[in-house]
């Protein structure tokens, strides 16, 4: 029954089912798996991400929750892998993690949902935490994912982060949010935003500019209004979606016959040639505003 049911179990309710003798007879065989005092899983399940989740939960108990990088993971962000699972707790709380657990202890108050039948923090802290979890090279694009996916507003965050008393590289964080709140919604969109376009030169960039083309509304990654050249920024998996492919081909027809150019720039233009990028954007607000 446990190899079928990929979910965690409190030793009462396998010992109330199938008996005691029962229970360590299976462990004996190695058909259960105990992952924390008092909670077992299928063997065959002990790695699935969503069973060690809600067997750390369950460890927790209802005063406890699962907090960052993991509490993404549990509301389908990023993958949970091999991480360590950071359990959010009061301070007077003094129990030993079981292993691939950690407690993160916290003297502010937090409230909880449940996710993937876990007992998870709200997702602004989910964030929060993250953030002070990650390595450096991850934040951004962890961040905005989690922003864009579900839907939180950036200056919500904001207003979270202020009632935190230390958060490992806050400024960097309210100034990611700073930009998330006016339109940034990816890792690539923040780099070519905050290192390639950024400067006086590039100040009436639009970011995340509405555009009509007919009857419909498009908004582009960024505008430059006075001579009508639109960037667009694609990431990795672009080339690698033909159906997003073919609409973009159609909305760049479409935003042409209303007068507007478009430059895609790909992930490896922005991240290794944003001089070429720069240039690309000059020449042809120098074509556009000269004609």
């Amino acid at each position: 029954m446990l190899d079928r049911e990929p979910r965690a179990f409190r030793r009462a309710e396998l010992v109330r089912a199938f008996s005691r003798h029962s229970l360590d007879a299976a462990l004996a065989r190695g058909e259960i798996v105990r992952l924390a005092p008092g909670v077992y899983v299928g063997a065959a399940n002990r790695d699935e991400p969503s069973v060690r989740l809600e067997a750390a939960s369950l460890w927790a108990g209802p005063r406890c929750a699962i907090g960052g990088h993991a509490a993404l993971a549990a509301y389908g962000v990023v993958e949970l892998g091999s991480s360590t699972i950071t359990i959010v707790a009061t301070r007077d709380n003094r129990r030993d993690p079981p292993p691939g657990v950690a407690i993160r202890r916290l003297s502010i108050a937090w409230s909880t949902v449940e996710a993937n039948r876990a007992n998870v923090v709200e997702p602004e802290d989910a964030v929060i935490q993250a953030w002070s979890e990650l390595q450096r090279a991850r934040r951004v694009g962890t961040a905005l994912d989690a922003i864009r996916r579900l839907e939180l507003d950036p200056i919500a965050i904001r207003r979270r982060l202020d009632e935190y008393p230390r958060v490992r590289g806050r400024r960097a964080l309210d100034a990611l949010l700073a930009v998330a709140a006016d339109g940034v919604t990816s890792f690539l969109e923040h780099r070519a935003r905050t290192r390639v376009f950024a400067g006086n030169e590039f100040a009436s960039l639009v970011w995340q500019a509405p555009v009509r083309a007919g009857n419909r509304r498009f908004v582009v990654d960024a505008l430059h209004r006075a001579s009508g050249v639109a960037l667009e920024f694609d990431g990795r998996a672009y080339h690698g979606d033909d159906a997003a492919r073919r609409r973009d081909l159609e909305r760049d027809a479409l935003l042409a016959a209303q007068g507007l150019t478009v430059i895609r720039f790909t992930y490896d233009d922005v991240m290794g040639r944003p001089q070429w990028c720069r240039r690309q954007l000059r020449r042809a607000i120098d074509i556009r505003t000269a004609a």
